[in-house]
């Protein structure tokens, strides 16, 4: 005959402050992957804009949208307009602000442009949103699992 087993177990909430903390987790990863506060964006903008030194003319446009680009890599060349006409002053170098893609080129060669005028924008290769996306996705799955072996098991 068969001696059957009996077990008296306590149950744990340890499954339910898992589910609990990765919920927490995940909100706060959907927050900043797909709702980003105006201090999140500040540090990790989505696009960053090149503008004029001054005023001037575009003498040379080196990149092209869709062109991976190199942070501080030259991307064009600006001469400067000369008050009173007296003195050249010299070509200005036009670099790259951040490692990442040529989004759009709002500027030709020889355009005129004014002082601040956006001449090309950039979107950054930074993997900030892309985490906080993957996170949340993955922490949410985990809260879901951790509150099916909660239930389970209890």
């Amino acid at each position: 005959m068969a001696v059957r087993r009996q077990y008296n177990l306590q149950g744990t909430n340890d499954f339910l402050i898992a589910a609990v903390v990765l919920l927490g987790l995940g909100i706060w990863a959907v927050k900043d992957g797909w709702f980003p506060s105006p201090r999140v964006l500040e540090r990790h903008p989505r696009q960053v804009e090149l503008r004029a030194p001054g005023d001037g003319t575009v003498l040379d446009v080196r990149v092209i949208p869709g062109q991976s680009v190199l942070s501080n890599q030259v991307v064009g060349v600006f001469q400067p307009s000369v008050a009173g006409g007296s003195t050249r002053q010299d070509n200005v170098e036009l670099r790259s602000p951040a490692l990442g893609t040529v989004v759009e080129v709002k500027v030709a060669r020889l355009d005129e442009v004014k002082a601040g005028s956006v001449l090309m924008t950039f979107a950054p290769d930074d993997i900030f949103y892309l985490f906080n996306k993957s996170l949340a996705v993955l922490s949410l799955i985990g809260a879901v699992v951790c509150l099916v072996i909660h239930r389970a098991v209890r």
